[in-house]
């Protein structure tokens, strides 16, 4: 997903942050190249602590949830003030 976004353009825009969430694994890379870029940040999804290269970390699917929708109110909050 990262590799699609620079290819269609996204990698020189300063009004996009990319959020990476993952669970596993596979999604390593992706945390690395966001950390390494220094554009964007991953969430890891996980109980347990584990090493990774995500910079944040939940513990369930129901705290991604409830960060998506915290997200999505402080974007309207903030689009509502610009348009005061």
């Amino acid at each position: 997903m990262i590799i699609k976004c620079v290819s269609i353009g996204f990698a020189n825009c300063t009004d996009v942050f990319p959020v990476y969430i993952g669970d596993d694994r596979t999604d390593e890379d992706a945390f690395k190249i966001l950390r390494d870029r220094g554009q964007g940040f991953g969430i890891l999804v996980s109980k347990f602590p584990k090493e990774t290269s995500a910079s944040y970390s939940l513990q369930e699917p129901d705290e991604v949830m409830d960060f998506l929708r915290r997200l999505v109110e402080w974007k309207q909050l903030s689009l509502q003030a610009q348009s005061r």
